[in-house]
């Protein structure tokens, strides 16, 4: 490779995520910037907690800057005039001062989960703009930015390490279905529960509890169908999710997804998964795979395909196996990330 200057990859994160997220190689992005940053300089953006004191300062091949605010960080992008620019899952484009106001960790997963541009002047300074979906990049030339060039714009769906998630054999079926996501509005834990009330199985719902009312919302369904639903809503350890996941035999994807990492934990484990039309990343990915099924939101329609997925089991398990594996998987990822980002 040879060295850019004055690249920098914008990540954009809260102190707490930041500690969560890069001192682990789970999932493919960590992974890829982690292998960048050995022969590239990379920055990564994070907003400081008011209650917490900046504790990860420095990583090898990485700046971590710290910023007070959120428009310390839109300063920072418009100072920084950057070369490349990555976005963690862009669904609608909003505006970060919309967002400016709230608490750091909604600003963090603001962006995360239905970014867009942060500031207007951002994409006029950026060479290359990163998305993880091809409905993201439609978006995103749909939103009204003339001044965004197809040509700027590269996909790269984020993936897994298979060397963390894999299918084990070992692992007993305690569940039907198993859904691991924050409890939050946007992963619309509660639409899972509802679905699940005629299936001949239990679910269970396990992830961060974003949303204390997602949270509550969740129990109150699952008092309407006693023994059907369990749910943990705790925040499960990385090493922890693969083995969790796989208490199932299917994963149930219903939120309305910005990026494929949450798909591709459950395709690497071999995993079928049911999703809905309007999930944006993950019926993208799936469609016509035979890695799973995207059906209406209908009881009757999710108990069928749940049906379908069963009697043809090892059929989509191998599918789903073989598409992790071929498109998902942290290798393919950084191959696809450094060629984006013209770093050969």
């Amino acid at each position: 490779m040879v060295m850019t200057r004055n690249m920098k990859i914008l990540d954009i994160y809260d102190e707490k995520m930041l500690k969560l997220e890069w001192e682990s190689a789970i999932d493919g992005l960590t992974y890829s910037l982690n292998e960048i940053g050995k022969e590239h300089e990379v920055e990564v953006a994070c907003i400081a907690m008011d209650d917490e004191l900046p504790h990860l300062l420095h990583k090898d091949g990485f700046t971590i800057k710290f910023m007070e605010d959120a428009f310390s960080l839109i300063d920072e992008i418009g100072c920084f005039k950057p070369d490349r620019l990555l976005l963690n899952g862009i669904s609608d484009p909003i505006n970060l001062h919309i967002v400016s106001s709230s608490k750091y960790n909604r600003l963090w997963k603001a962006i995360y989960y239905h970014g867009g541009p942060l500031v207007d002047s951002c994409f006029h300074h950026c060479k290359k703009i990163i998305l993880q979906t091809n409905q993201q990049k439609l978006n995103l030339l749909r939103s009204g930015y003339g001044f965004i060039s197809p040509k700027r714009i590269e996909v790269v769906p984020f993936g897994s390490d298979p060397k963390y998630f894999y299918p084990i054999r070992s692992t007993e079926k305690e569940f039907l279905v198993t859904y691991q996501g924050t409890f939050s509005q946007v992963k619309r834990n509660d639409l899972a529960a509802e679905m699940f009330g005629d299936v001949d199985g239990k679910l269970f719902l396990f992830g961060r509890p974003y949303s204390r009312e997602m949270v509550e919302r969740c129990r109150s369904i699952q008092l309407i169908y006693p023994g059907k639903i369990e749910i943990r809503p705790e925040r499960i350890p990385n090493n922890e999710v693969p083995f969790e996941i796989q208490k199932g035999y299917i994963g149930f994807l219903p939120g309305i997804e910005g990026g494929t990492r949450g798909l591709s934990e459950y395709l690497m484990c071999g995993l079928p998964v049911i999703t809905f039309e309007d999930s944006n990343s993950v019926a993208e990915v799936i469609s016509g795979s035979g890695a799973g099924i995207i059906c209406r939101k209908d009881k009757g329609e999710t108990n069928s395909s749940i049906k379908t997925i069963m009697s043809c089991y090892r059929y989509f398990s191998k599918n789903a196996l073989n598409l992790a594996l071929s498109e998902l998987s942290a290798d393919i990822m950084y191959d696809r990330l450094v060629e984006a980002l013209e770093l050969t």
